[in-house]
């Protein structure tokens, strides 16, 4: 059953699994052939899909592809489902934390899995007033191994983080970044045995400019309120054929990145505790950094 931890709704399941597939089948189950056009459309977006706790973020469109709009107040729910002979089972559900970026929402729940295993995720939105609205079910995969660092796991001390870049040149119109952010690696700050909060994102370069600008801005404005070290490391860069390329692969092999922006935040022991991927609240993340300066 869902068990309440401060922060983000978060589900403890017995198991789950199948790695976003892009596979959307009916509330009503893949018998249906024919699905509904009021059906909700959800798109895994986080990168996190093993075994033990994982924060999964979505996004919700319609059968059109637009992004999905509802009215104030519309509260979400994550139901899980685990796979049986000829189908799926409900097995529980969990509320979710819808996070809205300009036009843009996320809704993101925890939930731990502790085995492999096919399971799928539908979402139910419940408006103030009117009749709920479904998503269609989204199967996915959880692997054994994570796949990236978590909390728990020792900080990497990855040799492109021996020296802080120097800050690029950011798009037209975009302030440039507190050039603190640039001043301490994360080699020496785990060796001073501080505590800190390391951003990974390029603004100029990253896939959802918006998504990475929010989190620079959230680094540079709440880490000063914690009292907190705060790193910026820009793990991209454009190449001579205007691409985006990896600037450093020890960055993406040892902190296994595997999307921007990514914010994780280290105490004073060197571990991982806690980590976001793409989106987070200014709560939500204020939080983490004010639990490792306590």
């Amino acid at each position: 059953m869902p068990a309440s931890h401060g922060r983000s709704a978060r589900v403890v399941l017995s198991a789950m699994a199948l790695a976003a597939l892009g596979l959307f089948l009916t509330a009503c189950g893949s018998s249906d052939p024919s699905p509904d056009p009021t059906t909700l459309v959800p798109v895994l977006e986080s990168t996190d899909t093993a075994t033990g706790e994982v924060r999964l973020v979505l996004r919700l469109r319609e059968r059109d592809g637009g992004d999905a709009v509802f009215p104030a107040g519309t509260t979400f729910n994550f139901r899980y489902l685990d796979s049986v002979d000829g189908g799926f089972r409900f097995r529980d559900q969990t509320p979710a934390q819808a996070l809205s970026l300009g036009v843009e929402t996320y809704y993101v729940a925890y939930a731990t899995f502790d085995r492999e295993g096919l399971w799928a995720i539908e979402v139910v939105a419940s408006p103030p007033q009117g009749e709920p609205r479904s998503s269609g079910r989204l199967q996915f995969a959880i692997d054994t191994a994570p796949d990236i660092v978590r909390p728990g796991d020792p900080a990497p001390r990855s040799p492109s983080s021996i020296l802080a870049p120097a800050p690029r040149e950011q798009p037209s119109g975009d302030p440039s970044p507190d050039a603190s952010l640039y001043r301490t690696s994360v080699v020496s700050a785990l060796d001073q045995q501080r505590p800190f909060v390391v951003l990974f994102s390029n603004v100029d370069t990253c896939l959802n400019r918006g998504r990475c600008r929010r989190a620079l801005d959230q680094i540079e404005r709440l880490a000063p309120q914690a009292d907190l070290l705060a790193i910026h490391s820009q793990p991209f860069e454009i190449g001579p054929d205007g691409s985006r390329v990896r600037s450093d692969p020890d960055i993406f092999s040892e902190w296994r990145l595997g999307s921007d922006p990514w914010i994780f935040v280290v105490g004073a022991d060197g571990l991982v505790h806690a980590s976001f991927e793409l989106v987070v609240t200014d709560d939500d993340l204020l939080a983490a950094l004010e639990a490792v300066t306590k």
